[in-house]
């Protein structure tokens, strides 16, 4: 189900505990097409897919360009919508936001999954040497030039698989985001005030997946959110870029599906 608010455009999958995705910059909601895979119709979660303002089906006018003003709007629409407890979901940029939200709603959120998060600045970022993929001849001659640079830059596996996932989930967003906008938010990519978001230790089950090869984020600079997060499975993925779900699927699913198993125990405890 497709909902429209003033703001954002939000899909809105199952019935249950919410889980709150947020994507990262460049795609939209369907970045997360692969999560949706660990979940079944008879299992209890409503899964809330957000499109941030300029990005997928969400318009820009209205928000700010900076992660001030996303950091107050994804507030106020958990705020809105939902009156229970949830889990969190943040994918590089969403992230933050995701974080923010475990310290705006601390008592309530009861789990969270970073993949690939932002952590500073990215152009002070802790960044691995750059390492280029195989080139696939087959693939590189039968692509379109735009997507096949979009994928090169994007992915460690050059495989038909690896296109496949990518075309399904990250070429999307990135086809259709405001590029305007988004230029200005590169500007203001993260909040002015850098107070830590969680304001201490958080004890709930806690995923952070990152790949080695990541030249966008990184994945040291990441290594300190286990000090926070006390309950937190850290996966460092070799052979791989800045989208694990795309590079390293199988892997991606097992962690995932595991924290989703975690959370679930929880609320039964």
């Amino acid at each position: 189900m497709t909902v429209r608010t003033s703001e954002l455009n939000v899909v809105v999958k199952g019935s249950g505990l919410p889980i709150v995705f947020l994507h990262g910059y460049g795609v939209d909601h369907r970045t997360f097409l692969p999560c949706e895979d660990v979940f079944t119709d008879d299992e209890p979660w409503q899964r809330i897919y957000v499109d941030l303002p300029g990005f997928g089906g969400s318009p820009a006018e209205g928000t700010a360009p900076n992660a001030d003003a996303f950091l107050a709007l994804i507030e106020r629409f958990v705020d809105n919508r939902i009156d229970s407890r949830f889990a969190v979901v943040g994918n590089s940029f969403g992230a933050q936001l995701a974080r923010h939200l475990v310290g705006a709603f601390r008592d309530r959120v009861v789990g969270a999954a970073f993949f690939s998060p932002v952590l500073v600045d990215p152009r002070d970022a802790t960044l691995p040497e750059k390492v280029f993929p195989r080139s696939n001849r087959e693939l590189r001659d039968r692509l379109d030039p735009v997507e096949r640079a979009l994928f090169r830059a994007n992915a460690m596996d050059q495989s038909w698989g690896a296109w496949d996932r990518f075309a399904r989930c990250v070429l999307p967003g990135l086809q259709v985001y405001d590029r305007e906008f988004g230029e200005l938010l590169r500007a203001s990519f993260v909040p002015v005030e850098r107070v830590e978001y969680e304001k201490g230790s958080v004890d709930i089950p806690a995923l952070l997946i990152t790949g080695r090869q990541d030249t966008i984020v990184g994945w040291s600079d990441q290594q300190i959110l286990s000090r926070t997060y006390t309950r937190m499975d850290n996966v460092v993925l070799d052979a791989c870029g800045h989208n694990p779900h795309v590079d390293r699927p199988v892997a991606f699913d097992s962690c995932f599906r595991e924290w989703v198993r975690r959370v679930a125990a929880e609320l039964r405890s």
